[in-house]
């Protein structure tokens, strides 16, 4: 419960969350989105990037 409540109390993440949002898992406009979080964050904190894989496990499954 912690962590949701941080993500609606901290303005940073609040911000970042937004962007994804508008942006969605495949952002138009890498570049300008990860400046875009770069700026959120500031020079103090890290930005990583995450990828989400997506694995096939059923012959017969073909979506995620």
């Amino acid at each position: 419960m912690g962590q949701v409540q941080t993500i609606f109390t901290d303005a940073k993440t609040q911000d970042l969350y937004n962007l994804f949002k508008k942006e969605g898992q495949q952002p138009s406009d890498e570049v300008h989105y990860r400046e875009t979080a770069a700026r959120i964050l500031g020079d103090l904190e890290h930005l990583f990037r995450i990828e989400t894989v997506c694995a096939v496990l059923l012959k017969d499954q073909n979506t995620c």
